[in-house]
């Protein structure tokens, strides 16, 4: 297949301030789309530094979905490059604290792993209060006296 990548730079709108390449052509979920719905950012990295390793994804290091500029992308496990983004999972594995104030470190956490891998972190302290209210729920009102006979 003949080189079409002169083809390309008509779709492309260069940011002469943060140097990025914005795809003005097709997106699909914010990414730049080729006809042969290859992403352009995959297409222009692999063009440049050769294929991508296997296991990694690309990461936009400008957090630009549009930008195919290959010196903006850097190959990074699915792990670091969702932990590096604007996602949910980043944003609470950057707390350093539960949300009642406990730190979220050392001896007061818990981690561990799920069946399908993921892992999970929980404060120890809200751990144990939680259980501790689970079991006082289970076992009714405490008396502080003696029990009355009923005659």
């Amino acid at each position: 297949m003949p080189h079409k990548r002169a083809d390309h730079w008509e779709h492309i709108d260069v940011n002469d301030i943060a140097g990025c390449w914005n795809w003005t052509a097709a997106l699909r979920a914010g990414y730049g789309q080729m006809w042969t719905k290859r992403n352009i950012h995959r297409y222009f990295y692999v063009d440049i530094f050769g294929e991508i390793p296997a296991g990694l994804d690309l990461d936009h290091l400008c957090r630009n979905r549009r930008c195919c500029n290959p010196w903006h992308l850097e190959p990074v496990t699915r792990r670091e490059n969702i932990l590096r983004g604007k996602t949910i999972p980043a944003r609470n594995f950057a707390k350093t604290q539960c949300d009642k104030g406990h730190p979220l470190s050392g001896e007061n956490l818990y981690t561990w792993n799920d069946d399908r891998g993921r892992s999970h972190r929980r404060c120890k302290t809200c751990a144990k209060a939680t259980l501790k209210a689970s079991l006082d729920r289970r076992k009714g009102p405490r008396r502080s006296g003696p029990i009355e006979a009923v005659v």
